[in-house]
């Protein structure tokens, strides 16, 4: 399943014991000096300026709306995590927190401070495209002892741009320009599924160029004054044929140092292809080859390519194929449906999920309700499925009803879907049936059909796991 998902939500006074003891350790991640972060009177932030970083309902960190200014709509955070939490899961946790600050509050800017020593959030922050400001010399007054502070930001206006992106692209050029990098170079990342195994298309350089068969996705550098976009659709187009649409999404940057000297930085974008026909530019490559993603470690690629190739998803991935001719068939009714038809469908949702939006396999559910004599009294049967727990069939015997058991049962499938990283759950119920079951546990009614059978009506019950 990989990594459990982080989850963020207010902090709450009787969080603050374990917040203390958490952010206490003597090895925790803090964003500003550790000084700073103990000597904080975190109550007086409860009002929703603190945010509680949770992972497998387990607490490991805050994120603080320090300085907050409402009249211009901005704010500056630090951040305060343990030592258990990986740059993955705090990007993710950031970018909940920003997406409700910019979407649902309406921030205009958001700055990040950071102790320029503290290179995890460095790179968390990199990984978010803030803009490096600058540095502020001795900025920082923390028990008598001056310390510098990195300074980064977001703008409003620079997130509405990821629509077309995946990521701030003008910050991008704009964070070169001031790291003074002397050339740019873009790369297109272009994946494919081949039953189960994700590969990637690599060029083989042609002997005549600079570092001879080396393998490496299409390249080049970007002119001036071209886009992002532009500038990766020319490149794949000339390198290897192949046409791509405009959504690109920003994976990762790294920087190297030319024989001369030059600064030079690669962003790596994954690209959509509008088919797999591939041509390639016998003056640069004399061969392609797709390799799987798990066998990229053995491959001479910089290591910050293949750590990033390594954690992608299809989910920009396209396989050509040719029209299927027609077939005769035929339709057969069972009922009730076997295993072998269920399997089938199953199967084939899957990879098609799988191929277009990297989706996991669809999981099944249960939670059984026994009474002293093992006999089954009640349970739930549900299925986790892009990102959502759907309930499909709740049942509490009647002599167990209002009980308490009913309220259990939910709760221990909410604890399940939170530790799979669920955002919401959802459920139904027809109008003769308990509602007050999911209403009394924070469920709120989405939508309700009606035209059933005498008069019937279906209630479609929602609870939202996240911010």
């Amino acid at each position: 399943m990989g990594e459990p998902m982080p989850h963020i939500r207010p902090m709450v006074e009787e969080d603050l014991p374990t917040i203390v003891k958490t952010i206490g350790e003597a090895d925790a991640k803090t964003s500003l000096p550790k000084p700073l972060h103990d000597s904080l009177d975190l109550r007086s932030f409860l009002e929703d300026r603190l945010w509680i970083v949770e992972i497998s309902r387990e607490v490991v960190g805050y994120i603080l709306l320090w300085r907050l200014c409402e009249e211009d709509r901005s704010t500056k955070i630090i951040a305060a995590f343990n030592p258990t939490i990986t740059v993955d899961g705090a990007v993710t946790a950031f970018k909940k927190l920003l997406e409700a600050l910019f979407q649902k509050r309406q921030f205009q800017k958001i700055s990040f401070m950071v102790h320029p020593d503290h290179h995890f959030f460095f790179t968390v922050a990199r990984k978010l495209s803030f803009f490096l400001e600058g540095t502020l010399r001795k900025h920082l007054l923390v028990n008598e002892e001056r310390y510098d502070v990195a300074l980064f930001s977001q703008l409003l206006n620079e997130r509405r741009e990821e629509k077309h992106a995946g990521c701030c692209l003008e910050s991008l050029r704009k964070q070169s320009a001031f790291d003074n990098v002397s050339l740019i170079v873009v790369r297109a990342v272009l994946l494919r599924l081949v039953e189960n195994d994700i590969e990637v298309l690599l060029l083989k350089k042609s002997e005549t160029l600079p570092f001879p068969g080396l393998e490496e996705p299409p390249g080049g550098k970007i002119y001036k004054h071209e886009s992002f976009s532009h500038a990766l659709k020319r490149i794949v187009k000339k390198e290897t044929g192949i046409s791509i649409t405009d959504e690109v999404h920003f994976l990762t940057s790294f920087d190297f140092s030319t024989e001369k000297g030059q600064r030079v930085r690669e962003y790596v974008f994954r690209v959509m292809p509008t088919s797999l026909e591939i041509t390639i530019d016998p003056k640069t490559y004399e061969s392609y080859h797709w390799i799987r993603l798990q066998d990229l470690p053995s491959t001479p690629l910089h290591p910050d390519l293949v750590q990033v190739l390594s954690t992608c998803s299809p989910s920009v991935s396209y396989e050509s194929q040719s029209p299927a001719p027609e077939h005769e068939a035929t339709l057969e009714c069972v009922h009730p449906p076997t295993p072998q038809l269920e399997e089938a469908l199953l199967s084939g949702i899957h990879l098609d999920a799988y191929a277009a939006k990297g989706y996991s396999m669809i999981e099944p559910i249960g939670v059984i309700l026994r009474d002293s004599s093992s006999r089954i009294v009640g349970g739930v049967i549900a299925d986790i499925e892009y990102g959502a727990l759907f309930i499909r069939r709740i049942w509490i015997h009647q002599d167990w009803q209002r009980t308490g058991w009913g309220k259990r049962l939910l709760t221990r499938i909410e604890q399940i879907a939170r530790e799979k990283g669920v955002l919401f759950i959802s459920a139904h119920s027809m109008d003769w049936e308990d509602l007050t079951l999911f209403q009394q546990s924070d469920y709120y009614i989405e939508s309700q059909q009606t035209g059933f059978a005498n008069s019937s009506r279906c209630y479609f019950f929602r609870k939202d796991l996240n911010p």
